[in-house]
């Protein structure tokens, strides 16, 4: 399997705060969310780190944040991140991340160019093969659009997609060029992005997404689709 081949070369790629320096040497060109502070440890929260505009990040693991908008209790905080602070659980299927150490920081919320400065921005995700882009989910919250690399609605249940218009990115073209840069070391990779209303920020490299598990509720054949193309 190739979650298997994932390797401590990958989890560099994988750790959240690496992987930021790693993509603007990179792709000089993309933007990269503001880093307020990095945290000591666990322990190291303070009161004036709580900030409405801003989100605590676990650097090691997957969905393992805080945004300190719908959760500002110190006291609750600091139970999650005395939680946190372990190897992640799901490195049992995801490999990469059993060899990135614990760590915490404080990230600027980027504003979104759709909803604006309402901390729960959409990502755009490009899947890659062999450096080339074959795919774009946008997703927000639980839902999800896939459209192909030339912005091509691809089928998809209707309890699935969201629930708000996403346009065609003026910028199209330059998000998929920085995916194919950023994505060329790898024989698979999903690049992840934010968009402000004139920039575009750096997510994350995403290894496997949804942890190997189904990405296109409700599209079975789309799920064949885009995988005979890997094979």
């Amino acid at each position: 399997m190739y979650a298997s081949t994932l390797s401590s070369e990958h989890a560099k790629y994988t750790d959240k705060l690496s992987a930021k320096i790693i993509a603007k040497e990179q792709c000089s060109e993309i933007e990269i969310p503001k880093v307020i502070r990095v945290l000591n440890d666990y322990r190291d929260l303070k009161p004036e780190d709580i900030n409405s505009n801003h989100i605590l990040k676990s650097s090691h693991a997957s969905k393992w944040n805080n945004d300190f908008k719908f959760s500002a209790d110190k006291i609750l905080i600091d139970k999650r991140l005395a939680k946190w602070n372990k190897i992640y659980k799901g490195s049992s299927i995801e490999k990469q991340y059993s060899f990135i150490e614990p760590r915490f920081f404080i990230e600027e919320k980027v504003e979104d160019r759709i909803l604006g400065s309402v901390g729960n921005a959409i990502v755009y995700m490009v899947r890659c093969i062999y450096g080339k882009p074959i795919s774009i989910s946008v997703k927000w919250g639980s839902r999800q659009n896939t459209y192909s690399t030339e912005w091509k609605e691809f089928a998809n249940c209707d309890k699935y997609r969201i629930c708000i218009d996403i346009p065609k990115p003026h910028d199209l073209d330059r998000i998929l060029e920085y995916a194919a840069k950023l994505a060329e070391p790898f024989e698979f990779v999903r690049m992840d992005f934010y968009l402000s209303p004139d920039k575009i920020y750096f997510s994350e490299y995403t290894f496997t997404p949804a942890g190997g598990q189904v990405s296109f509720p409700g599209n079975v054949n789309l799920e064949r689709e885009l995988g005979d193309k890997w094979l």
